[in-house]
Order: structure tokens, then C-alpha cells, then sequence
């Protein structure tokens, strides 16, 4: 699962069990990145 930092942008690929922080610059706030997937819905 990967993450990015909202203060410093940088993006994190895993973090340690329990770890709730950027290592870089400590800030608690995370944003999870998701892959950009489109979905197809059949018109009626």
C-alpha cells in the first residue's frame, strides 16, 4: 500500500505496523494513493 505525506509530498510505499507518521517530516497526516481505475456501465 502506498502513501503520500499532505505536508511534504512525499510518497511512502509501506510503513512499519503501528507507524502512523511521515518519516521524513512527522506529520500525521497521510492521503492513501489509488490506482486510477474507470468503470464501464452498460447503457440501457
Amino acid at each position: 500500500m502506498s502513501y503520500k505525506c499532505i505536508a511534504c509530498g512525499e510518497v511512502i510505499d509501506s510503513l512499519p505496523f503501528g507507524a502512523v507518521r511521515c518519516p521524513s517530516c512527522a506529520s500525521k497526516v497521510l492521503s492513501k494513493l489509488r490506482d486510477p481505475i474507470a468503470k464501464t456501465i452498460k447503457a440501457e
